[in-house]
């Protein structure tokens, strides 16, 4: 969840919602805790949690937002297989990363990425390695997952995608 913006703003956008935000990167909690009780937030939670971490139970909605490229690839595989497992029947899982295409865009955003791990420490990870949307929406097939792409890159800079991953119901 970095500093929590994408939970705050799911907590925000329905007080029935009950929101949890992790993140390997305990420091960066604080801000988003603070911003949660500044907006009046009583449905978030923010934990920091190891690099394997995984929920437990059955889940309505998981968001993973710009992670997958921080594990490596089998690590990728290997969370988005359990975290399809967590989901409840009618259960939708929504995967926004960065394609690997077009070619000028990816490379633009992998630099960037490059930086903030390596040189500027801002994001932690084991390195930089972005799993393409096919390759994302192939682990959620397997997974028993209705799958669905949905090209975000359209006048952005980077290439943004998501992968809506679905559980019948």
């Amino acid at each position: 969840c970095g500093h929590g913006v994408l939970a705050l703003a799911l907590a925000l956008g329905s007080p029935q919602r009950s929101v949890l935000g992790v993140d390997i990167d305990a420091d960066k909690l604080p801000a988003g805790e603070a911003a949660a009780r500044r907006a009046g937030a009583t449905n978030i939670e923010l934990r920091a949690v190891e690099t394997n971490w995984s929920p437990g139970g059955e889940w309505v909605a998981i968001v993973l937002a710009d992670v997958l490229y921080l594990l490596g690839t089998g690590a990728a595989r290997t969370l988005l297989e359990r975290l399809a497992g967590r989901l409840a029947p009618g259960g939708v899982l929504l995967v926004k990363e960065i394609d690997v295409r077009p070619r000028w865009k990816y490379q633009l955003a992998r630099i960037q990425e490059l930086v903030a791990t390596r040189i500027t420490r801002m994001t932690e990870g084991a390195g930089v390695d972005f799993l393409p949307p096919a390759d994302i929406a192939a682990v959620l097939a397997e997974a028993g997952l209705a799958v669905e792409h949905v090209p975000l890159h359209r006048g952005r800079l980077h290439p943004h995608h998501l992968v809506i991953g679905r559980r019948a119901a």
